[in-house]
């Protein structure tokens, strides 16, 4: 369940920093293929990254599942300000069901994975490019690795509690 909630999470933290329903292209050649997992794996060995797997992962737990806005309402809203303002009431409307003490502490949280992903995609444009054009089965098999590193942290984390 914890991988489904992880999957989401990417998916909607995409969808809020490009502010757009996260879509997925007529797929890559062989040759794109390869080269975004190469660059998908360049990415991964990035400060950046491992900080932004280390963010997903502290958030997905302090969530513990519970759902603060749904994809379809992303994809219903016209900007990050409007998703913002439904999460927050969400979050405080929850907050006694997550592991977060505050709602600022939940916002500011999810708030630096967005800025994040966004200097993500900033500095590995070409990769992000090439995933906005990858199909839905080549995205995932792109990245494959970060699902892995989000297992191991989580395990991690799980070992030290």
């Amino acid at each position: 369940m914890k991988y489904l909630v992880f999957i989401f999470m990417l998916a909607v933290t995409n969808a809020i920093s490009q502010s757009k329903p996260p879509q997925f292209g007529s797929g890559l050649s062989a040759a794109e293929l390869q080269r975004a997992k190469n660059l998908y794996i360049e990415m991964s060995r990035t400060k950046d990254y491992a900080i932004w797997i280390d963010k997903q992962v502290e958030e997905g737990i302090k969530l513990k599942q519970v759902e603060l806005i749904d994809l379809q309402t992303i994809v219903s809203l016209e900007n990050q300000d409007e998703i913002h303002k439904i999460m927050r009431s969400n979050l405080e409307a929850k907050l006694d069901q997550t592991g977060f003490k505050t709602v600022d502490e939940g916002m500011s949280l999810h708030i630096e994975i967005m800025g994040l992903n966004d200097t993500l995609r900033l500095n590995h444009p070409e990769l992000h490019t090439l995933l906005d054009k990858a199909s839905g089965k080549q995205h995932v098999e792109i990245i494959e690795p970060m699902l892995n590193d989000k297992r191991a942290a989580i395990l991690e984390q799980i070992r030290n509690q």
